[in-house]
């Protein structure tokens, strides 16, 4: 017996000593290439030691988060951790995100939705400015228009879990009271969050992934060709439509299962079916719009797809944020000035998503008023 207790306290010494080995040369020399975890993150760096930052515990701290973000197979480990919280007992270590039923994610933006409201006064003065753009922009046979695109949280609240509070008709909301001064105002919009409300129950494909923040690829297209028809209605034009076809069954792509990655786990997302977005193009109409987009990252899904190459003219340009601007082929650009704007594009499209009403397309119509109160004042 003491024979057998010998060789079972050198076995898991010999497996503590492989583990601390392990660890050394890995941490050193990298044999193994890790999978990096998902999700946006501060690295900290080492500083340089000064005597201030010695004796405030400045330098230590500093070094000791360091080190615990960097040690050897900390990803495997990290994922680990997750699975076995989430496996038993349902919980997500990723603050930014929630579950709710039938295993539909979330993200925490969505989850306070009425926590935000920026008042009635803001949304008064950027629908001022959007007027005055709006009747400068048309004066040049030019156009506007700003489009809602769909959340999750709006189209699919019946899988918002229960302790969630969604009150869609709350007035002291940004996106009712924007939607109503828009109506009121006659300024060009489109709520594509209330269409695809509307529509959900009569698709046969969905209109979001269980597992992602954004709308699938299929429905993306729908909404271009639907924005496209509008940008033909407002300025009696005809452009190329969109063909889309008979779509398959296909694997989630990164941009399908979003949300899911930032979890970082092991486990296999319970997805519903996600389809491929065939498309062709009616070539009955070859005039093409000049378009500047300005949206958040809804416009990736039909951006990556090519669908604006297809629909837009080849200067086309998608300003990410009102930041990062691309070219239709997906050429990194710098931006124009507000004049090189109005010169060049036949439309400007400002998208938002329900979360990201409350920035009104992040200063473009300020930028916009400037440049056309300098030109009506000369």
């Amino acid at each position: 017996m003491r024979g057998v207790d010998k060789i079972l306290r050198i076995g898991i010494m010999i497996v503590i000593l492989f583990a601390f080995v392990s660890l050394f040369l890995q941490d050193y020399f990298k044999y193994f290439k890790e999978r990096p975890l998902i999700g946006a993150y501060s690295k900290t760096s080492i500083t340089v030691l000064t005597t201030d930052d010695w004796f405030d515990g400045v330098y230590q701290k500093n070094l000791s988060n360091y080190l615990n973000e960097n040690f050897a197979f900390r990803p495997l480990i990290v994922r680990l951790q997750n699975q076995i919280d989430y496996t038993l007992f349902s919980k997500i270590n990723t603050s930014v995100v929630f579950e709710g039923k039938d295993n539909y994610l979330f993200r925490l933006g969505s989850k306070n939705y009425h926590a935000d409201y920026r008042g009635r006064a803001y949304f008064v003065e950027q629908v001022r400015k959007y007027q005055y753009i709006q009747s400068c922009l048309k004066a040049l046979n030019k156009t506007i228009t700003f489009v809602i695109a769909p959340g999750k949280h709006s189209v699919l609240p019946e899988y918002l879990p229960d302790t969630h509070i969604y009150e869609p008709d709350r007035d002291s909301s940004n996106y009712n009271v924007l939607v109503k001064l828009f109506h009121e105002e006659e300024i060009n919009y489109l709520d594509l969050n209330k269409y695809y409300l509307e529509l959900k129950d009569t698709v046969a494909y969905p209109l979001f992934a269980k597992s992602g923040i954004h709308w699938t690829r299929q429905a993306s297209a729908y909404a271009l060709d639907t924005i496209a028809d509008y940008l033909e209605w407002l300025n009696m034009e005809n452009y190329p439509d969109l063909i889309i076809r008979k779509p398959e069954i296909e694997k989630p792509e990164v941009c399908d299962i979003d949300i899911y990655r930032t979890m970082n786990i092991f486990q296999a997302c319970d997805e519903v079916d996600l389809y491929s977005c065939n498309f062709a193009v009616d070539t009955i109409y070859d005039k093409k719009p000049k378009v500047l987009v300005v949206s958040d990252s809804f416009y990736d899904a039909p951006f990556q797809a090519r669908i604006p190459k297809i629909l837009f003219h080849q200067d086309s340009e998608y300003w990410y944020y009102n930041k990062r601007a691309k070219m239709n082929t997906g050429r990194t650009i710098p931006k124009k000035s507000a004049q090189e704007i109005v010169e060049r594009c036949d439309h400007i499209i400002i998208m938002m998503t329900m979360v990201n009403i409350r920035g009104v397309g992040w200063h473009i119509l300020d930028d916009l008023e400037v440049y056309f109160k300098s030109v009506n004042e000369q």
